[in-house]
């Protein structure tokens, strides 16, 4: 009977210690696998980013969106949620796991904590983003910032040269109109042409400045949006500008018009956009 030498005793022992070693690092893996099962932060860090993702989405979103999220292979129901302070907040009996996103200063942000719940209900309409639906959302619109007017004040209608349009503005707001050149005191100022050069085109200009931007911007929205539903505007555009007559009131508006779009379908739809102005 032959003998197996020590060298190869030594080498037969070293192959089986690490067949061992192997299967012992496999098994700790297949348990640290396994226990992967049990945990949840991989899901919550998972959903705290995709919510965060579709949060900067809807908010870059030109027109009025409302939107349902929820999820096909992960339990939404079985944690709590929250967007606040630019994070959005996956919460698990007291635990937060979050992940920031981007917000809109020149909106109110209306996030309420969700929990028991498969599914949130994003909604960016009017002045607010909110994440439960509130009211039926009217897309192609312009979003109007967030803003409270008690009184639009003291209203002048401005102009350049001598139009119609600042003429029916001014009759259908029983407000003064001046020559701008000539307007010393206003708190809300419309200034009003007609553009001879477009067709079917509002055009407003709004001003730049920091502080007057975010009162002005929604009274444009408001008028643009109240001229969309009369149906005879095919084009409107707000724009911020470096004019300084914009600057001559808290809250103020250039309006040019096409020569081919009726001044009634502006007039009206500018009174009514004042009155919503102050809600």
């Amino acid at each position: 009977m032959r003998k197996i030498g020590k060298k190869s005793q030594h080498e037969i022992m070293f192959i089986v210690f690490q067949l061992m070693m192997i299967a012992a690092i496999f098994a700790s893996l297949m348990f640290y696998v396994g226990s992967l099962k049990n945990q949840t932060l991989f899901k919550k860090l998972a959903l705290s980013r995709d919510l965060a993702l579709v949060t900067n989405i809807l908010y870059a979103a030109p027109g009025n969106i409302d939107y349902t999220y929820s999820t096909t292979n992960l339990n939404f129901s079985e944690f709590e949620y929250n967007l606040k302070d630019q994070l959005v907040q996956v919460i698990e009996e007291g635990r937060e796991t979050v992940y920031p996103y981007g917000d809109d200063l020149l909106f109110e942000t209306v996030f309420r904590k969700i929990s028991g719940s498969n599914t949130i209900q994003f909604q960016n309409t009017g002045y607010l983003f909110l994440s439960r639906k509130q009211r039926e959302a009217k897309p192609d619109l312009f979003k109007c910032p967030y803003v409270e007017a008690k009184d639009k004040g003291k209203v002048v209608v401005g102009f350049y040269n001598e139009n119609p349009l600042a003429n029916q503005i001014a009759a259908e707001l029983k407000a003064d109109k001046e020559g701008v050149g000539r307007i010393t005191t206003a708190d809300t100022l419309i200034i009003a042409d007609i553009d001879t050069e477009t067709y079917g085109i509002l055009k407003i200009e709004i001003p730049a400045n920091p502080q007057f931007i975010k009162q002005s911007r929604k009274l444009a929205s408001l008028i643009a949006n109240n001229a969309f539903e009369r149906g005879n505007i095919d084009y409107v555009f707000i724009i911020p500008s470096t004019n300084n007559d914009l600057n001559k009131a808290k809250t103020a508006v250039y309006i040019k018009l096409s020569k081919d779009a009726p001044i009634i379908d502006i007039s009206q739809p500018i009174s009514k956009s004042l009155e919503q102005w102050l809600k």
